[in-house]
């Protein structure tokens, strides 16, 4: 049976970086594995969703705090995307935005970028990751982490946030993007394929 908890936020009121909040609270439903493979249909390697709630297997979850804690910080992020960004933000940007400030460590991605024989590009990262393996799925979440942060280092938190509410707005994405970081789309994603 699943659980149900409620994640309370604020509505979002600051400007500072790393302050923005879900207008209204997040639902976190909580269930055995074969309930979330049941009623999310994603992959074996997904270990949580967001879907305007956060859902999470729950299984061996009390056995590593910090990872329950990774989990529910990444797919709060989502939340976070969502609120600000809508639904066309590419699921690299917000993959990306959640895989970063999940931990702020960039081990994952060096470790992933090492191991990997090919890199996807961002164009193929603007769609869902759920038909990936779990190998192709690291990459692609390294790959988005560090595209990230090379937008973060660019222009800083400010612009992400700011081309996040072009989004909402119904923005072209590769316009905004060049409002918001002064380098055309295009640049940068070749810029991130020679890193």
């Amino acid at each position: 049976m699943a659980a149900a908890a409620c994640a309370h936020s604020q509505p979002p009121a600051s400007t500072t970086p790393g302050q923005a909040y879900p207008s209204k609270p997040v639902p976190v439903v909580l269930y055995t594995t074969e309930q979330f493979r049941d009623i999310t249909r994603m992959p074996a390697w997904t270990v949580g969703a967001y879907d305007g709630r956060i859902r999470v297997p729950i299984k061996g979850a009390l056995a590593d705090l910090d990872q329950l804690d990774r989990v529910l910080s990444h797919e709060f992020v989502h939340a976070v995307v969502a609120t600000l960004g809508g639904r066309n933000v590419p699921v690299w940007m917000n993959e990306g935005l959640a895989e970063t400030l999940e931990s702020g460590s960039k081990d994952h991605v060096d470790e992933a970028f090492a191991r990997a024989r090919t890199r996807p590009s961002l164009q193929e990262l603007h769609g869902s990751f759920s038909g990936l393996s779990a190998d192709s799925a690291r990459v692609a979440y390294a790959v988005s982490a560090h595209a990230v942060r090379r937008m973060i280092d660019l222009r800083g938190p400010y612009a992400a946030v700011g081309l996040l509410q072009d989004l909402a707005r119904g923005a072209d994405f590769a316009g905004a993007f060049q409002q918001r970081f002064a380098m055309r789309y295009e640049d940068f994603q070749a810029m991130v394929a020679r890193d």
